[in-house]
């Protein structure tokens, strides 16, 4: 679990982000934290975001494995500027995924990290512009999903990824507050979806 930890730490820390832990709890064969923090700025002065994970546990499978459990659900606050109106806007995000398992297994030189669950949700809402609300919100949400990423050392450390799922839901929803008339409800479904992803 420690050395789980400390992969995910350095994979954080190299995105320049801070980092900050509320409480760390080491047992025989688990590592548990709870109240991490991740913020962060955008590139040019364009916005930041926050968020605060309740808890993600680490625990020794025995079989030179590592189980990685995160809390259910958790908040994102994002704070930005339109590069072209200068306007500043805001909304909170909502990333849900209960029942989400990702393995963490190493092999030489590479770290593999294998993940499953249900599903996975992301809701988009408390929209504001220059501090004034707007009526807007939107959930994407992956179900049946089935994956992993591997992280091979060197330098550059290289980034492999992939992904399935059965389904991929989008529904949004808004009104104008200055025109009840008008607005817009819709909703949409893709059965099945993949993606492959390298990097450095």
């Amino acid at each position: 679990p420690a050395e789980v930890w400390a992969d995910w730490k350095r994979l954080i820390e190299s995105s320049d982000v801070t980092l900050e832990i509320g409480n760390e709890t080491a047992s025989s064969d688990a590592l548990t934290l709870t109240d991490i923090s991740i913020s962060g700025e955008f590139p040019e002065d364009s916005g930041s975001f926050a968020t605060t994970i309740p808890e993600v546990v680490f625990e020794d499978r025995g079989d030179g494995t590592v189980e990685i459990k995160m809390s259910p659900e958790y908040p994102i606050a994002v704070i930005g500027k339109d590069d072209l109106s200068g306007e500043e806007f805001a909304f909170n995000i909502i990333a849900r995924q209960p029942g989400m398992v990702t393995i963490a297994s190493r092999e030489d030189t590479t770290t593999r990290y294998d993940y499953v669950g249900p599903e996975v949700e992301v809701s988009l809402s408390q929209f504001t512009v220059d501090s004034e609300p707007l009526d807007f919100d939107i959930n994407v949400t992956l179900a049946g999903l089935k994956g992993a990423y591997s992280l091979i050392e060197g330098t550059p450390r290289l980034y492999d990824s992939n992904l399935t799922m059965e389904t991929v839901s989008v529904s949004g929803r808004g009104t104008d507050l200055d025109d009840p008339s008008a607005a817009f409800d819709f909703s949409a479904e893709v059965a099945g979806g993949s993606s492959q992803t390298t990097g450095q």
